[in-house]
């Protein structure tokens, strides 16, 4: 590899995570121009196509997968050289991605980020809602917040709460239609759902079964816009619906359901004091906020 230029690797790297050249070159704050040019570069280095192009977008190539694992490894590598820069250091340096669904990221992690900076300010936080929950065995993520079970990944980690769901309408539609007090009373009324199965929609499901389905989002964000709009009865998370004016909880005391929160991470990983420190703020949070969080 004598020559080889190793941001070109980088670049390739995290073209192979993202599968565009535009989101690639935000991640490395330059151009898509300069990302392209870099992979014509190593291209040309290594003599072999490893990005295959078309209408769809960008995949990896069989020598462009290889290539991926093994800098994948290089990656975990420098985790650990991460690791020793720190200790040296005596405190916590490096890059540290974490997954976590959008019911989580803005309504609660964000509200914490300042303070996380402040305690250490020589690690980034790349924080990702897209494709959540990433996988931490593909090095997709350092870390995972996961809803409902932490999965079948063997990962390391532990329940840091629950998050609580309740049944939400706008006030303007309450005013125009009224509450319903029981299952039955629900006959006359709207709702609204998320697209494909799971826990949440399973409760949801049994719960507003004599309503009228007038809408299926497949994101939490246009589920709450859906509410805002008087569109009809949704499940939303509690720490987001309760926070909002203009939304009113229907039998907040009945009507409710939880899911567990896990915050996981690869076992290779784990003790690394960046790692740590992100995992343990987080749990700490999670403690902190354990009745908003539940609702």
């Amino acid at each position: 590899m004598q020559g080889l230029d190793w941001d070109l690797l980088r670049t390739f790297s995290v073209i192979a995570g993202e599968a565009s050249l535009t989101r690639a070159g935000a991640l490395l704050k330059v151009s898509a121009q300069t990302v392209s040019r870099r992979l014509a570069e190593l291209e040309a280095f290594t003599g072999v196509r490893l990005i295959a192009r078309s209408l769809e977008g960008y995949s990896l190539t069989p020598a462009g997968e290889r290539l991926s694992r093994q800098l994948e490894n290089m990656r975990l590598e420098a985790v650990r050289i991460e690791s020793v820069i720190a200790e040296i250091r005596d405190k916590p340096v490096g890059t540290v991605r974490l997954s976590i669904t959008e019911v989580l990221s803005g309504p609660w992690l964000m509200g914490t980020v300042a303070e996380f900076n402040r305690r250490y300010p020589d690690i980034m936080l790349e924080i990702r809602v897209d494709g959540w929950p990433a996988s931490v065995r593909r090095r997709e993520a350092d870390i995972v917040l996961r809803l409902y079970g932490p999965g079948n990944e063997n990962l390391v980690g532990r329940k840091v709460g629950r998050l609580g769901v309740g049944v939400f309408a706008s006030k303007a539609y309450a005013r125009a239609h009224g509450l319903p007090k029981t299952r039955e009373e629900w006959e006359g009324h709207s709702s609204i759902g998320l697209v494909g199965e799971g826990p949440l929609m399973e409760w949801f499901d049994s719960v507003s079964r004599h309503s009228r389905r007038v809408l299926q989002c497949s994101s939490n964000t246009d589920l709450m816009a859906a509410a805002r709009a008087g569109l009809g009865f949704a499940p939303l998370m509690c720490i987001s619906g309760d926070a909002d004016k203009s939304l009113v909880r229907v039998l907040p005391e009945k009507l409710r359901s939880s899911t567990e929160i896990w915050m996981l991470s690869h076992p290779d990983l784990v003790d690394a004091p960046q790692i740590r420190a992100v995992l343990d703020f987080i749990a700490e949070q999670a403690k902190t906020d354990q009745a908003r969080l539940l609702g």
